[in-house]
């Protein structure tokens, strides 16, 4: 029997703008996606990541960029934000550390959605909150992203993507920042220049071994994230996807694995998501087929931790700063000495 003919989609994890979307959504359909709302997400992270003194910002965050990037949460952190002060004016969640969106959050236990209060049942509903499967269509997106070899990218996506997401290095309004520091690491034989000069044209990642030879301040940070994460096009082969997969995403066996890996590329393509560009069955290479822009976040995780808990400490300091303020402008000054 011949194979029913299948729709092609617009996968979640795709990075298209307003027109890109438009034009993708007249030839294909958005793929179905059974995310819940982002109040329902916020529960579920405070839950999953629940500590003794509750689950902070920093650990929310994490997860709901890890589990829904579809979301886009470090691009729109406003979400997470909204949902925090929903979730504490309904008394479904509790803040016992820091104020506003910084700090330590529970679920209150008698709100319906409460975390268990023996420690037993803390930690088995943390655990089925977090240790949910993973798709592994859901996963490869990224794994394309970081196996792909060589990564390189023009200067306008650099500088757009550096812009997007370190705005503390203010490429918009001193790009001689970038520019100069994209000369340096070519200079240092961190980055090889393919096309132009100076510090236009397009730049490759130079490598030893498996690690990239760029490293060292906030900008070849930057640099490194965004030329990883704008590189096109995505490709992989499957011996490398295998790989990744039974190293970051073993399941219960190995041979379940690469059969369920068979399968789900089988259905990527099926979907247009992505296509073979060489080789035939489980062997050749693949290549994604719509763009995908991962964030820092996604990209380095612990670097962004990193950030993000910088970011908190400072967040929280500058609210202590507020309230000392406010305490020496409530206070009445002495009575003068006659």
């Amino acid at each position: 029997e011949k194979d029913k003919k299948v729709k092609k989609t617009i996968p979640t994890w795709a990075t298209l703008s307003a027109s890109q979307l438009a034009r993708a959504q007249k030839q294909t359909h958005m793929a179905s996606s059974s995310r819940p709302k982002m109040d329902a997400i916020l529960t579920e992270a405070i839950k999953a990541c629940f500590q003794k003194s509750g689950a902070s910002v920093v650990a929310i965050r994490k997860y709901i960029i890890g589990k829904y990037p579809s979301l886009e949460l470090e691009r729109r952190g406003y979400l997470l934000k909204q949902a925090l002060k929903r979730e504490l004016q309904r008394g479904i969640i509790r803040q016992v550390k820091g104020k506003g969106a910084s700090g330590s959050f529970v679920v209150v236990s008698n709100s319906g959605k409460a975390t268990p209060k023996s420690k037993d049942k803390k930690k088995s509903s943390a655990a089925a909150a977090g240790d949910q499967p993973v798709k592994l269509e859901d996963i490869l997106p990224l794994a394309f992203t970081r196996l792909c070899e060589p990564k390189e990218a023009s200067y306008s996506l650099i500088k757009k993507y550096v812009s997007q997401y370190y705005p503390k290095l203010k490429v918009d309004v001193r790009p001689q920042m970038l520019k100069n520091a994209l000369q340096r690491a070519v200079e240092k034989g961190q980055l090889e220049q393919i096309t132009g000069k100076g510090a236009s044209g397009t730049f490759q990642l130079k490598r030893a071994g498996d690690k990239p030879l760029l490293s060292g301040g906030a900008f070849e940070d930057a640099i490194l994230s965004a030329i990883t994460a704008m590189n096109e096009p995505k490709t992989c082969s499957t011996t490398a996807i295998k790989k990744y997969v039974l190293e970051n995403h073993p399941g219960v066996n190995s041979s379940f694995q690469v059969h369920l890996l068979k399968k789900t590329l089988q259905k990527c393509e099926k979907y247009g998501w992505m296509e073979q560009i060489s080789g035939k069955g489980f062997s050749g290479t693949y290549q994604l087929c719509f763009p995908y822009y991962p964030s820092p976040y996604v990209l380095f995780p612990d670097k962004a931790e990193e950030s993000d808990e910088d970011e908190e400490s400072e967040d929280e300091s500058e609210e202590e700063e507020e309230e000392s303020e406010e305490e020496s402008e409530e206070e009445e000054p002495p009575p003068k000495r006659r």
